[in-house]
């Protein structure tokens, strides 16, 4: 019963704690203008923000990282499939 209670009082104050948390660590700097905007291969969505800041002249270039062939997309080139 006093567990119940408990979690019926810190479940939602834990909540609203890690919101505001997370409030105060993102950062609403204005940003500054790059040269070049860098990303990895495993940047999945990165890729669509990044394009929108060159298209907001944020940065004039986006360089993007291939993903290095591994051993089965070696042996493919090999084999004359691309």
């Amino acid at each position: 019963m006093l567990v119940e209670a408990c979690l019926i009082v810190i479940v939602p104050l834990a909540t609203s704690l890690l919101r505001a948390m997370g409030c105060f660590f993102v950062m609403t700097e204005q940003l500054q203008r790059a040269d070049v905007i860098v990303l990895s291969v495993d940047s999945d969505g990165g890729v669509l923000e990044a394009s929108d800041l060159v298209h907001e002249h944020v940065a004039d270039r986006l360089a993007l990282f291939a993903d290095p062939p591994d051993a089965i997309d070696r042996e493919f080139l090999r084999r004359g499939v691309s």
